[in-house]
């Protein structure tokens, strides 16, 4: 006959049970700063993306940078050649491409370059302008979608800036990562790593690419967090 557990013995399974469920709060609290579908303050206006945007000794904390200086501000998207191979994958390979954005509704962008001192850092930040919140987590779902089903895991052809050669990319994962559409590609040929990211907050499209020697995954959230903050604050001033 089986004895009845003590209890000192009941105690301390509650114990066990307690530090886990602790356990994954802390987490979940450690990534409360990642933006969410939550719809946080009035929408931005087109005159506020500017001060959205990270400066340059913020971008460098985030890459691991001695000291990043802004190589570009403009205020358009960036087009792109319709005679690509891949063209509903263009706008994983670079921000701001007009093609991905084209039909979405979108008001206005607001595009600032980094780079570090020898270039072997390249930073873009772009924050894109939405009539209101749904237009905008809508225009990331249709990206997620095409990114996991079209581009995740495969080469994708495309045209240089001077429509001289063709490149090949090769594609890795595409996850979501505490809010964050994420994925990574290098050229065939080697190279730099590039890493993007694709985000929401309230009406605005945080959309980012950071591009460098082995440049990691883990970087995306150093750069999209602090924007999307600003997002919900300006948003509830």
């Amino acid at each position: 006959m089986m004895s009845k557990p003590s209890v000192l013995t009941i105690i301390a399974g509650l114990s066990v049970v307690v530090a886990i469920a602790l356990a994954g709060t802390a987490f979940a609290v450690r990534g409360a700063g990642a933006p969410s579908p939550e719809v946080n303050g009035v929408p931005l206006a087109d005159d506020k993306l500017t001060g959205l945007l990270s400066a340059p000794e913020e971008v460098a904390e985030a890459v691991g940078a001695h000291a990043m200086t802004i190589s570009g501000d403009k205020a358009e998207m960036q087009g792109t050649d319709g005679r690509n191979a891949d063209n509903a994958c263009i706008g994983l390979l670079g921000a701001r491409e007009d093609s991905a954005y084209k039909g979405s509704g979108w008001t206005s962008v607001r595009y600032r370059g980094t780079t570090d001192s020898g270039e072997d850092k390249r930073i873009g930040q772009v924050v894109v302008a939405f009539p209101d919140a749904a237009a905008a987590a809508g225009f990331v779902a249709k990206q997620q979608e095409v990114w996991t089903q079209q581009c995740a895991n495969r080469v994708i052809d495309k045209l240089t800036a001077a429509e001289s050669k063709k490149v090949n990319y090769a594609v890795g994962d595409v996850t979501n990562d505490d809010g964050i559409l994420t994925a990574t590609f290098h050229s065939e040929g080697g190279g730099n790593t590039c890493v993007r990211g694709l985000a929401w907050r309230n009406n605005i499209v945080i959309d980012v690419i950071a591009c460098g020697v082995d440049m990691p995954k883990s970087v995306m959230a150093g750069l999209v967090v602090p924007v999307s903050a600003r997002i919900e604050e300006a948003g509830n001033t």
